[in-house]
């Protein structure tokens, strides 16, 4: 795949991104990005059972959800929160601090989120627009900065992960889920497959080169190595462990709810086929034929890594 065609799906994923329609269109994204989310959250220390096992309820704690979405890293540690204050409550000495950032560099993702932090009372969060691979936060502030699959649509995902490190406090926890492989690939390969006139050359990592960081984030010795190469990395507290989990869609409408996001992406996915071949997968066949391929597989396995990391004191 050409610099070119790279080029014209990053810019394919901003204007997806930065869309009117993207809250409506990234609805069900929890559903795929929650599972790993969680997983993301207990490896940091921050989900209910690291929180209760260290027992530091008179800690104070800043975190970045960084390239937010929708909210899902917010809300699920809203959720752990919750779950620790009433297991031992004020009077029993949980006086925990939490203070959440939500960044976003789509407009209609933060006013969404703004929306949502309503909805989880005694949170003190704020949602902001922010640039991931550009924060403009300072530097040395946050305990945690924690990143779901945000860094894969990112133009420069390893500029994002020095950023991450940048804002980190010495000692501060560092944290991102990046897809393997998500759960439609193999259906969405198998529609193609079967489109007269669609590409028969496409790579096992398409819609990105093999090549590509976007892609090589899913690597787990490769993201070992971009994070021993950041100074301010403390190379021993690396650890990236796989996720999985099998989502199961039973039927048509279903696979439709989970493909709506998808669909508008093609667009962008697409950008570096010819003009036969996007035509030959227009009109909704694409779609209607990864709808199809996930009815007839309807057990669909989500690998990603959870990757944390200390910054050096």
């Amino acid at each position: 795949m050409s610099s070119e065609s790279t080029d014209s799906i990053a810019q394919g994923l901003k204007e997806f991104f930065n869309s009117k329609s993207i809250v409506k269109d990234y609805a069900t994204a929890d559903r795929a990005t929650g599972p790993p989310a969680r997983a993301m959250l207990h490896q940091a220390g921050l989900s209910s059972e690291s929180l209760r096992a260290d027992g530091k309820y008179d800690s104070e704690y800043e975190v970045l959800d960084n390239a937010c979405g929708p909210g899902v890293v917010t809300a699920l540690l809203y959720e752990e929160l919750k779950e620790v204050r009433s297991a031992g409550g004020e009077s029993g000495g949980v006086k925990m601090k939490v203070k959440v950032v939500c960044g976003d560099l789509s407009s209609p993702m933060v006013e969404s989120m703004k929306e949502r932090l309503g909805n989880f009372e005694g949170l003190e969060a704020q949602a902001r627009e922010l640039n991931g691979q550009a924060l403009d936060l300072p530097s040395n502030h946050f305990t945690h900065v924690l990143t779901n699959f945000g860094f894969q649509s990112f133009t420069d995902p390893l500029a994002g992960i020095r950023e991450s490190v940048r804002v980190a406090k010495p000692g501060g926890t560092i944290a991102m889920t990046n897809w393997i492989r998500p759960g439609w690939a193999s259906a969405l390969h198998v529609a193609i497959s079967r489109i007269p006139g669609a590409p028969r050359s496409l790579p096992a990592s398409w819609p990105f080169p093999p090549d590509a960081a976007r892609t090589k984030l899913g690597d787990a010795a490769w993201t070992r190595e971009q994070l021993e190469r950041i100074p301010e990395v403390d190379p021993a507290s690396i650890r990236v462990e796989e996720h999985s989990f099998v989502m199961a869609l039973r039927t048509d409408e279903e696979a439709r709810e989970l493909v709506r996001p998808l669909e508008k992406m093609l667009d962008a996915f697409t950008g570096g086929w010819s003009e036969e071949e996007r035509e030959a997968c227009g009109g909704g066949k694409l779609v209607d034929g990864v709808v199809k391929a996930i009815v007839e597989e309807p057990e669909l396995v989500w690998r990603s890594l959870v990757t944390t990391v200390l910054k050096r004191v």
